[in-house]
């Protein structure tokens, strides 16, 4: 089995983040020396992730003119959040040997 691997692109807004993950996400999964087995799987995460933590916490900025007004309770949800990734999404993850890029 293939050790597990993660891989974080980070940089400003709209600096091509997504574009760049879909590009590797892309290339992993059609790795030449992976062609005839198909043995590595690629999953592509992101934060805020897709849970209720995160679903919320886009809710909320999308709605707030100014986020500093909750910025506590933005702070509590982004770790929920994290914890909830780490816990449910990445350590799984690696743990079966995949490669998650986020």
């Amino acid at each position: 089995m293939m050790q597990g691997r993660f891989i974080v692109i980070d940089g400003p807004d709209f600096c091509g983040k997504g574009t760049q993950t879909r590009l590797l996400v892309t290339h992993l999964m059609d790795h030449p020396k992976d062609r005839a087995s198909k043995s590595i799987t690629v999953v592509a995460t992101r934060e805020p992730s897709n849970s209720v933590y995160g679903a919320r916490l886009r809710e909320i900025l999308a709605n707030l003119k100014d986020p500093k007004q909750q910025a506590h309770e933005l702070a509590m949800i982004f770790i929920e959040d994290r914890a909830w990734h780490v816990n449910n999404v990445i350590e799984p993850n690696i743990k079966q040997g995949n490669i998650l890029v986020s």
